[in-house]
């Protein structure tokens, strides 16, 4: 990427590497921007270099990488002149990332020419960060942490090992990632339930059934009637 050059000791952040850029993006040519795009949307750029270009340009700095990445996707296509979308667009409801199905999610990523993340959950997680970016939803609708909170990064990694769940990530990537493992479980609980009761449902409608014995009475008049 090219663009000025700024120096992240002078303005509070630590590199994690000597030889680590980092760069405002108002400096940057079209065909610098283009590239960064590309990079954003390949998931090209470091989490630190993610949490130093939002801290430069504005946007914020400490945060999980999904938000950096949203965040700086969203300001490139601005300043590209790129389509971008806010709540207007979405309409009235907006499906949530967690209940899309795999072709859902995959329109979702083509029409923001965004490769989508080989891992559901990143790809969810993702996902969630660009409707709160584009306005669509609040923060608060995206599935928070809970019990996991206070455990440190060593047992959240052992969590997701026995899950079978990716262990890369920073501790909020992390939380992130389990909070919706149960969730989705969750869902697929519920589903299970709903599907079992209208299976039950089906059945009952299905049964034929047995004739009633006569009314003893009504036998009799009827009998007394021939």
């Amino acid at each position: 990427v090219g663009g000025v050059e700024v120096d992240a000791s002078a303005i509070g952040i630590s590199p994690q590497a000597s030889d680590r850029k980092i760069f405002i993006l108002d400096d940057m040519t079209a065909e610098q921007l283009n590239d960064f795009h590309m990079r954003l949307c390949e998931n090209d750029v470091e989490y630190h270099d993610l949490k130093s270009m939002c801290k430069l340009n504005g946007l914020g700095g400490k945060d999980m990488k999904y938000n950096l990445r949203a965040k700086l996707i969203r300001k490139v296509r601005e300043m590209l002149g790129k389509p971008v979308w806010d709540k207007r667009s979405y309409g009235r409801r907006v499906k949530l990332p967690s209940a899309m199905t795999d072709v859902d999610l995959a329109k979702f990523y083509k029409q923001r020419e965004v490769v989508m993340p080989d891992d559901k959950d990143d790809a969810i997680g993702l996902a969630f960060a660009m409707l709160v970016v584009d306005g669509a939803i609040s923060q608060d609708v995206v599935p928070t942490t809970s019990a996991y909170d206070k455990l440190n990064t060593k047992r959240l990694i052992q969590i997701c090992q026995k899950r079978n769940l990716p262990t890369k990530g920073n501790k909020a990537e992390l939380l992130a990632r389990l909070v919706e493992y149960d969730a989705q479980r969750e869902r697929k609980v519920l589903a299970d339930k709903a599907a079992e009761a209208a299976r039950r449902e089906l059945e009952l409608a299905t049964i034929e059934e047995p004739p009633r014995p006569p009314n003893r009475a009504m036998a009799a008049d009827l009998r007394e009637a021939q």
